[in-house]
């Protein structure tokens, strides 16, 4: 298999196509995929929180922690909350190039 197709793996999966093209590097592909999918979830929790609180996770953290006093800028958080989903393609991008500079 060659970098390129390695990459394309890695995109999609990030660490699967380093595991895949170099057998000598497969722990390595294992642990950026399992430290891949780890940040694509946090991204997603805190960016999104699901519908059992009804908004963005972060929110209702920083809402609690501040005693209310953030419910001033949940406007605000809702945008940044929003913006922290591009993260997760990123992490994807990052994964890519490691595996075509490491394959």
């Amino acid at each position: 298999m060659s970098k390129g197709v390695a990459a394309l793996i890695s995109l999609f999966l990030p660490g699967v196509g380093l595991a895949l093209r170099n057998p000598k590097c497969k722990l390595e592909g294992i642990a950026v995929f399992v430290a891949a999918i780890g940040l694509d979830a946090l991204v997603a929790l805190l960016s999104l929180g699901g519908t059992f609180i009804g908004g963005p996770l972060i929110g209702a953290i920083l809402g609690n922690l501040t005693g209310g006093l953030c419910c001033i800028a949940t406007p605000i958080i809702s945008i940044i909350s929003a913006f922290g989903m591009l993260l997760i393609p990123l992490v994807h991008v990052i994964g890519a190039m490691h595996t075509y500079m490491r394959g």
